[in-house]
């Protein structure tokens, strides 16, 4: 634990990784700063090369605040570009809190957020507590759509989770003391559930709490977001766990369906009724998941959420592959 450049010692430090997030991490900063607590807190921002002037927003905002809370600090860490990864390990050197938190710089927190969370944390076998994600309902429809996926993964999990997401976490101090820092090389995606992952090989248990809730300002535009799947395809080999969430099993089935599309369009010329029949298949099964989220969120954006769905799903599986055959020749070209 680290010596805090200020008078008291917080009892939680917040780590708030910021990339061009100019338009939401005041939001967050806020529902921060709004969350019950009978205890210190230090928030350490930081920028990871942002290009939007998002750092000068939040010295902005700080020098515009009236009376800073009692027992609170802010501080921005500026550092550059390296991914989010890189950028919670630069906040875990600064912190000096015996718990840390995770959140996102799109992320805005419920008020009763940490309650829960803390509560979980009681227990010294437990390592790590996180929350449920929301997406913010005043989002594009592409970004609802996406969102209430995550929700229904992280609503699955039950009893000991399997994996927490880096959005909205609470750990032990200590446990990154025993573990080391967060693997650079995933950059913006898999860190966390490579880490989650340590923690579990290191004996220790994982807790999602549905009562610690938040929203999530998820990517706007489908391109953002199939961008975001193809990294995510790509890195998932890199980490051994391939279901974080119980959930996962469907959306993998679902994946798996859309190979179907490979033999539908090798075979057009040979047989356009099996061919036909296959596309239908995959198109249908889609259109299905998607009615079944709406029958849980009561988005209508969900309703014509199937062929989105089809393409993200396509593009994960494409990245997926990609990912294996970059690790398989990694492997070769290691080898002694």
């Amino acid at each position: 634990m680290h010596n805090p450049p200020y008078s008291f010692t917080p009892r939680i430090s917040f780590i708030v990784p910021m990339y061009n997030a100019r338009e939401t991490v005041i939001e967050t900063l806020e529902s921060i700063l709004a969350l019950k607590t009978d205890g210190a807190l230090e928030i350490l921002v930081v920028d990871d090369g942002s290009s939007d002037g998002s750092p000068e927003v939040v010295e902005d905002w700080l020098a515009r605040q009236k009376t800073q809370p009692e027992r609170v600090a802010i501080r921005v860490l500026r550092r550059p570009h390296g991914g989010e990864a890189v950028a919670i390990n630069a906040g875990l050197e600064k912190a000096a809190a015996p718990f840390i938190a995770w959140v996102e710089s799109d992320v805005r927190l419920h008020p009763d957020w940490l309650i829960p969370l803390l509560i979980e944390l009681e227990d010294p076998a437990v390592a790590g507590a996180g929350g449920v994600l929301y997406p913010s309902p005043n989002d594009p429809p592409v970004a609802r759509i996406f969102g209430y996926e995550i929700a229904h993964k992280i609503r699955s999990n039950h009893g000991d989770a399997i994996h927490i997401t880096s959005a909205n976490a609470l750990y032990r101090r200590n446990i990154f003391t025993q573990l080391g820092p967060c693997r650079a090389d995933l950059g913006e995606s898999s860190f966390d559930s490579e880490y989650n992952q340590r923690i579990r090989e290191a004996g220790y248990r994982l807790v999602c709490n549905q009562r610690a809730r938040a929203w999530h300002h998820y990517k706007g535009s489908l391109l953002e977001c199939l961008c975001r799947a193809a990294w995510y395809g790509f890195r998932r080999p890199m980490v051994k766990t391939q279901v974080l969430y119980p959930f996962d099993r469907v959306i993998g089935l679902l994946v798996a369906s859309s190979m179907l599309l490979v033999p539908a369009l090798a075979l057009w010329w040979i047989s356009l009724g099996f061919s036909l029949g296959l596309i239908v298949f995959v198109l249908a099964a889609h259109v299905g998941y998607s009615f079944y989220l709406y029958t849980r969120y009561r988005d209508c954006a969900l309703l014509a959420a199937g062929p989105v769905f089809l393409l993200r799903n396509v593009v994960f599986l494409a990245a997926y592959w990609a990912g294996w055959i970059n690790k398989l020749l990694g492997m070769k070209r290691n080898r002694p």
